[in-house]
């Protein structure tokens, strides 16, 4: 009986996770800082990709602290750098950090502009299948 217990406890192939929460794994971690515009497409993007992925999703009314250690987690940081003046000047500099959504040249910053998070996703998914 526990034998069809573990077959049917399957990892799900993206786990979300939300302030106040933490998930410590060695699985391919995100950040998405911003607005929700481009969370669901991202996360449904994931799912179709194997092996599973972390998804830490943030905004402006999670604290810093929060921020900062889902920061630490990730491989990638995709950042909304039109959405909160405060959180883009916190990480636009990082070197996880891939920005988007900006009328603003930060390229002496940060030359990881990118169009949009999931526009990162596809280009990200098709660069590991040429590998």
């Amino acid at each position: 009986m526990s034998e069809n217990k573990s077959q049917n406890q399957e990892t799900p192939n993206v786990i979300i996770v939300t302030e106040p929460d933490s998930h410590y794994s060695d699985i391919l971690t995100f950040l998405l800082i911003g607005t929700d515009i481009y969370n669901e497409s991202f996360c449904s993007l994931l799912t179709e990709q194997e092996p599973s992925s972390l998804v830490y999703i943030a905004n402006q009314s999670n604290s810093t602290d929060w921020i900062l250690n889902a920061y630490n987690q990730c491989h990638y940081c995709l950042l909304d750098a039109g959405y909160n003046d405060f959180l883009t000047g916190l990480f636009i500099r990082g070197d996880k950090t891939h920005y988007y959504n900006t009328s603003t040249d930060l390229s002496m910053l940060n030359l990881r502009k990118i169009e949009d998070p999931v526009d990162f996703l596809i280009k990200l998914v098709d660069q590991e299948q040429t590998i």
